[in-house]
């Protein structure tokens, strides 16, 4: 971790270095300077150095009228009004202001219109116009671009006057601050802001287009796709805003094309950054909260169009307060996100640091423009580049680290298909193994129980001593036993097998068979084997015939073995999917010892039981989809319950059953 950090540290050192960079080169820090009485004082400013904006407040105000620089000079014009405010109440008006500068030097003067018509009077000679500025809509022709005038005062005051038509816009015609420089600088200042915010806008396009086709190519990755849409929303966003390098470039694109994609621009961004958020963190936006703020967004841009213009430049104020909202409690949920749950992995890291990036940047731009106080924090449109460029390499670590994950999974894989084929191999060659044995020691196991077992007979008929028969009797058993323990082994490679041919099969038929032939067996020891109230109409169940009856006999057995004069009891239930089986005696139990082990392989309650019987019960029960359970109290006898599925045809009627094994 320790590591992570430093590259983090270095990474943001890098971006910081260049932003400090950028701003060195770009001319200095900006002054704000706010006239009063309609004179901005600026002799004390040293252009060498520092550029100043000239705030929008305290000039000469006009409403109604567009007086030109003669109207003054002859005395017709009506008393001002000094503006207190950036607001105007008209859809036309005249705005004056008069700057104190040094006399013997060039200046520049640059500033943006947005949706209105502008003319500059400098000292009483036509500077510039922007659009046409009318008396009338029909006279008027807004234009939003980016404008800038060299000019040389003759004297030690310079008189602006501005003609500012809104025809279209809630704004009336209030006039926006401009910014003056020194001529060489000025042109500096411009060609920089038009070059860095090309290149950006480029490299935000290119992340668009890198972006959108990891998302082709890893369609899961919704991230991926919201985030390339944000960088292209943000590219847009640059085109049309300070140099406006949209308009520079295409002169020809109408003045609602480009306030519009300025408007449209920050509303979807607005969209695709929650998008993008939820898509990185499921859950963490409420479903209602999300919900709200996507349809703000739809319906603030769907008014967006030429003929509702004065309607969503009015409600700007109020949506844009929405955005500030809902940008803040995101990216306080995120926050708090990490606090709760740290990071594990650089990418998380570096993908909360540029998130906050953005939340200082907007928390000090609402603070310069509302309290009129500078934080220190990058400009916002550094900070969006600075995250946009964060979020950029922590998402190919986030990739990567997933590609690696994915490598290494199908090599963990690879290496369990490996094991398992060898498994296989092997599990094979175990079956082969035992069926040989079985195959070729029953025979001579065979042999010898015979001849053991003549030569019993024939000592006990000509004479020999007792006890020479009884230790031949112990040979006979003793093959019968190691005979039947083959037995048990080659059952137990043949059940697997047989557990794969499960079919329809009438269970009552079947317990039926195997009582009737156990019957007289129990009769020998005075036991009766009883079946309890087996149902007529009982279903069918789904189960291979040779595994059940296998599985019947070995429970019949265990069962005889125990009970002496005494009763074995054979009982079916139906329980919704599954058909329940229960072999009930009254022997001598199961010791309590051995219950947790009862199914375990070698387990027996006797001595010279195999303990195999129990086993491949379970097993057999357990590819059947089913369970067994045994409950047992010593010298209360014991119960042995086992289920199987019903047999339920398909709707297609082809006979066949969904396996609940697999």
């Amino acid at each position: 971790m320790r590591k992570n950090f430093i590259k983090i540290i270095l990474f943001i050192a890098v971006l910081f270095a260049v932003s400090t960079i950028y701003g060195f080169i770009s001319g200095g820090p900006l002054k704000r300077v706010v006239p009063e009485n309609a004179v901005a004082d600026l002799t004390g400013i040293d252009f060498s150095v520092d550029k100043v904006r000239v705030a929008g407040i305290n000039w000469e105000y006009y409403g109604s009228e567009l007086y030109t620089p003669e109207d003054f000079a002859n005395g017709g014009v009506k008393p001002p009004v000094i503006e207190a405010t950036d607001g105007a109440d008209a859809d036309y008006a005249t705005h004056r202001v008069t700057l104190k500068l040094p006399k013997g030097k060039t200046y520049g003067i640059y500033g943006w219109s947005m949706l209105t018509s502008m003319r500059l009077y400098i000292n009483g000679s036509l500077a510039l116009e922007v659009g046409f500025p009318g008396k009338t809509k029909e006279t008027t022709m807004p234009r939003s671009q980016f404008y800038f005038y060299a000019f040389a005062p003759e004297t030690d005051t310079t008189e602006l006057i501005y003609h500012v038509s809104s025809f279209y816009t809630s704004d009336d015609a209030g006039r926006y601050s401009f910014i003056i420089n020194d001529f060489s600088r000025m042109f500096h200042d411009i060609y920089l802001n038009l070059f860095t915010t090309t290149i950006m806008a480029g490299c935000l396009v290119a992340a668009f287009l890198f972006y959108l086709g990891m998302f082709i190519f890893t369609p899961g990755k919704r991230s991926f796709l919201f985030f390339s849409v944000s960088c292209l929303l943000t590219a847009a966003r640059f085109t049309v805003m300070d140099a406006k390098p949209l308009m520079a470039l295409f002169p020809g694109i109408s003045w609602f094309a480009g306030y519009a994609t300025e408007y449209l621009t920050m509303v979807l961004l607005l969209m695709f950054c929650n998008l993008y958020i939820d898509a990185l963190y499921p859950k963490l936006l409420h479903r209602i909260y999300l919900g709200v703020i996507l349809a703000g967004c739809a319906l603030y841009a769907a008014v967006t169009n030429r003929y509702f213009i004065r309607v969503y430049t009015r409600f700007m104020l109020y949506f844009s307060v929405f955005a500030g909202i809902s940008a803040i409690v995101s990216i306080l949920l995120i926050i708090v996100r990490f606090i709760k749950k740290k990071p594990k992995y650089l990418a998380d890291v570096m993908l909360l640091i540029g998130f906050s990036l953005i939340a200082v940047s907007a928390v000090d731009e609402a603070a310069n423009k509302i309290i009129h106080i500078n934080l220190g924090a990058l400009p916002l449109a550094n900070a969006m580049i600075g995250c946009v460029m964060i979020h950029m390499v922590a998402l190919a670590l986030d990739f990567s680290r997933s590609e690696i994950e994915l490598i290494n999974a199908r090599a963990v894989e690879r290496e369990l298909t490996d094991t398992n084929r060898s498994l296989d191999q092997l599990n094979r060659m175990k079956s082969e193994l035992i069926a040989t044995v079985s195959h070729e020691t029953r025979t001579p196991l065979a042999v010898l129980s015979g001849y053991a077992e003549l030569i019993s007979k024939e000592l006990r008929r000509k004479g020999v001593d007792e006890q020479t028969a009884k230790d031949l009797d112990k040979i006979t058993d003793e093959t019968q036993r190691i005979a039947g323990l083959i037995d048990v082994m080659q059952k137990l490679v043949r059940d697997k097998d047989h557990i794969r041919s499960k079919t329809r099969l009438n269970l009552g038929g079947l317990i039926d068979g195997v009582t009737r032939l156990y019957s007289p067996i129990f009769t020998r020891k005075n036991t009766r084997l009883i079946s309890d109230g087996i149902p007529e109409n009982i279903p069918d169940v789904y189960a291979d015939a040779n595994g059940i009856t296998q599985v019947f006999f070995n429970l019949l057995q265990n069962a005889h073995h125990h009970t002496e004069n005494g009763a074995v009891t054979v009982s079916v239930a139906a329980e919704e999917n599954f058909i329940s089986v229960t072999v009930a005696d009254t022997g001598s139990g199961i010791p309590p010892e051995i219950m947790p082990r009862l199914f375990e392989r070698g387990v027996s309650g006797d001595i010279d039981g195999s303990g195999f019987g129990l086993a491949i019960c379970k097993e057999i029960i357990d590819a059947h989809g089913g369970v067994i359970e045994i409950t047992a109290e010593p010298g209360g006898g014991t119960a042995a319950r086992f289920t199987l599925p019903i047999f339920i045809e398909k709707e297609e009627n082809d006979g066949t059953q969904n396996d609940p094994a697999c």
